[in-house]
């Protein structure tokens, strides 16, 4: 466990819950190059600070769909899908 894993960093799981998004979905969101995630074996820590960051440009904007596609949405909608 990372030292200030509860302070700076979040798991898979609080990912999950903050967006409402499946195992599936959140672990095809940890593999995009420009998600702020961090690999060590096989845990995956999120920073949060630079995840709010992340979300704040991309909300409204990608759509992953269920089959792991990345589409560009105009407005509206979420932005991950299952």
């Amino acid at each position: 466990m990372l030292r200030y894993e509860n302070d700076k960093f979040m798991r898979i799981d609080e990912l999950r819950e903050i967006l409402d998004i499946s195992r599936t979905v959140a672990d095809r969101l940890c593999s995009m190059s420009d998600f702020p995630s961090l690999k060590i074996g096989r845990k995956v820590y999120i920073d949060k600070e630079k995840f709010y960051v992340w979300l704040s440009h991309h909300i409204n904007k990608t759509v992953i769909t269920s089959n792991g596609e990345e589409n560009e949405i105009a407005t509206g909608g979420d932005c991950l899908a299952q």
